[in-house]
């Protein structure tokens, strides 16, 4: 169950960063998924530990952040070639 926190919270990033520019985005992406890892493996106590947990967490974060900007960009361009395909049907 811990490890689906930083799973949902890179899935809420990957939402709340993509009504920002694309260079501001991905320097927003980097730093808040390093900095949410490294707040979710302090608050397990994985901190204290290894190096590695923060890392960890932070590859979950920043991974599911891009896969949820991918299929965000991939739904969006299929509603919009659908709705461009039946809008003179």
């Amino acid at each position: 169950m811990a490890e689906l926190i930083p799973v949902v919270a890179g899935v809420l990033l990957g939402f709340g960063a993509r009504r920002l520019p694309v260079s501001l985005s991905r320097i927003v992406i980097v730093t808040v998924s390093l900095s949410i890892g490294v707040l979710f493996s302090l608050i397990a106590g994985e901190l204290s530990r290894s190096w590695v947990f923060p890392a960890v967490d932070s590859v979950q974060v920043f991974t599911s952040c891009l896969i949820t900007r991918f299929l965000v960009r991939q739904t969006q361009c299929a509603r919009t070639r659908w709705l461009g395909l039946h809008r003179y049907a």
